[in-house]
């Protein structure tokens, strides 16, 4: 009853089978479960798939903010990675590798896996390449010019106008028996039309005592078009902007590996051993 003068709104009395409907379905369950006299926070059973699906009543004490019905992928999180099992299957635990290549017959034998030496930043060297000149000798002719036998190629931006990139065929195997231009062993590609120097990456060594020039090289052309490779030569078109890291303390030339690769391949020395440096 409500007494005389009483401005208070009037509250009808709550139904509830009026609201039934907009309840969340772990109120249903809540109720179930009192109804049946079972405990309401007791957990389902596991799902058979592994993964736990858990409806959690809506407003109960101690459950936190993700109550209602949610998704528990826990279980699935404790599954290993199906690839990470065989990732590294083809390595040894003494830190080498097995070679294996066909020649009348297979062979295998057991090589280092990584040699390293440290080495220390000596200067960098700034070059500005004219038109017309070869790419690679020019950076090889900077070297010898400032006294320099073991560099990185930190940056080479500007254009060229041809070059001459090198990639292997889907059928090149090792060895590679020849790999200059145009050998029947790797695929040349001769790009003849002004380009875009967009990357190139690389050092300079020795190899049969002259300096040597690696060069990998990104370029573009007209349409944004962008092919790369290993560089044999590049003529430059309007500019080649040349950095060059000089590396102390440590030598490297290069020698053929014709059992294995048929590359030439670095050999890490100190700076007190080693071949000439080609000045």
């Amino acid at each position: 009853m409500r007494e005389a003068g009483d401005l208070r709104p009037h509250r009808r009395a709550a139904d509830p089978a009026r609201h039934a409907h907009r309840r969340h379905p772990g109120v249903h369950l809540l109720l179930e479960r009192l109804q049946d006299g079972a405990d309401p926070l007791r957990r389902r059973q596991p799902h058979a798939a592994g993964r736990r699906l858990q409806l959690r009543p809506r407003g109960v004490p101690g459950l936190g903010a993700d109550d209602g019905l949610r998704l528990d992928h826990h279980a699935a999180r404790l599954r290993p990675h199906p690839r990470r099992a065989t990732a590294h299957r083809h390595r040894h635990d003494d830190g080498q590798r097995q070679v294996t290549h066909t020649s009348g017959g297979t062979v295998t034998s057991t090589v280092p896996a990584v040699d390293s030496r440290a080495a220390r930043p000596g200067r960098i060297i700034a070059a500005s390449i004219k038109p017309g000149a070869q790419l690679t000798d020019s950076i090889e002719q900077v070297c010898r010019d400032h006294g320099v036998h073991t560099a990185v190629i930190l940056s080479v931006i500007g254009t060229i106008e041809e070059v001459y990139l090198r990639n292997p065929r889907d059928i090149t195997t090792l060895p590679i028996r020849q790999e200059h231009e145009f050998a029947d062993d790797i695929d040349t590609v001769v790009l003849q039309r002004p380009m875009e120097i967009l990357s190139i990456q690389g050092n300079v060594t020795t190899l049969d005592g002259e300096l040597w020039a690696h060069c990998h090289a990104l370029f573009s052309e007209a349409g944004g078009n962008v092919r790369g490779g290993h560089v044999f030569r590049a003529t430059v078109w309007s500019q080649g902007e040349v950095f060059l890291q000089e590396l102390t303390d440590i030598r490297i030339d290069r020698e053929y590996d014709r059992e294995v690769t048929g590359l030439p391949q670095i050999r890490l020395h100190g700076c007190e051993a080693g071949p000439a440096d080609g000045r």
